[in-house]
């Protein structure tokens, strides 16, 4: 399959990327300026929606989960180093992405046990965005899919988890 440059994808890695970087500096900079955090809420369902156009374009998920996994190693260190946090405390936003690939991929091989794994790994090992984060790369998966499916269970998702 040949694939070509496609602008509207690298217009959201970069609003992504953007989104993300105010996110990190009012965190880590700025605790004050709560705006930067909520401009920095939008990077995650953008990263979330990304990776799953990446699944769809790759042409080997093993190859793509180890590539998330390594990167999710390598950032633990400046991850709880930048937040002042335990090396183990909380595990940074690419454990996040590459069990989420896991579920994906797990969910598109009808293996629904092993789907579960990555949720519960997320909700033991204390990803970033935990399970909420893991639901929200399978309903941009849906989305995918089926648009109008996807969209209510995104909305639906947000329903239950702003009450939590």
């Amino acid at each position: 399959m040949e694939r070509g440059f496609d602008t509207g994808r690298e217009i959201l890695k970069w609003v992504a990327i953007v989104s993300m970087t105010i996110d990190h500096v009012g965190a880590s900079l700025y605790p004050q300026y709560e705006v930067l955090r909520l401009i920095g809420r939008l990077s995650f369902p953008l990263f979330c929606y990304l990776l799953v156009l990446g699944l769809e374009n790759t042409r080997n998920v093993g190859n793509y989960f180890v590539r998330l996994f390594l990167f999710a190693l390598v950032s633990q260190v400046p991850f709880y180093l930048a937040f002042g946090i335990e090396p183990f405390e909380s595990f940074n936003i690419f454990f996040t992405l590459s069990s989420g690939l896991a579920f994906i991929y797990f969910y598109k091989s009808k293996n629904a046990p092993l789907a579960l794994l990555p949720v519960l790994a997320s909700s033991l090992l204390h990803f970033d965005y935990g399970i909420y984060g893991i639901f929200l790369i399978g309903c941009m998966y849906l989305i995918r899919e089926d648009a109008e499916l996807g969209t209510v269970s995104v909305v639906l998702l947000n329903l239950a988890f702003s009450f939590m």
